[in-house]
């Protein structure tokens, strides 16, 4: 497994409305998780922003109706990577194709 999906599966913690406040404002990849099992994998360049973004305004429908199901059981992991877009989004692929995450609508893709 790459350092960038071991990083993700190894630092997950409960997640809440209030996540965001303690995350940085920093580039780097997120994950969600259940169980265990891997939901989705993002980055941002801002990752408190973006993770205050799932919190409220979630547009990713398999992940909203796990985030609705089990509220109490989600949880997440940050990696900080300073880095621009491209490596990020590099990054994000490597790890979707480790991780498989069950709602990242581009995890089928190549």
């Amino acid at each position: 497994m790459s350092e960038i999906a071991d990083a993700l599966r190894n630092s997950r913690v409960p997640f809440d409305s209030r996540s965001h406040e303690r995350i940085d404002a920093s580039p780097g990849l997120y994950a969600f998780w259940l169980r265990g099992t891997c939901l989705y994998v993002g980055m941002s360049e801002d990752l408190r922003r973006r993770i205050y973004q799932h919190e409220n305004f979630e547009d990713n429908p398999e992940l909203d109706r796990h985030f609705k199901a089990y509220p109490h059981e989600i949880e997440i992991s940050v990696a900080y990577k300073d880095a621009d877009s491209v490596i990020l989004r590099r990054l994000e692929q490597e790890a979707i194709r480790e991780l498989n995450p069950l709602a990242n609508v581009q995890r089928d893709k190549p």
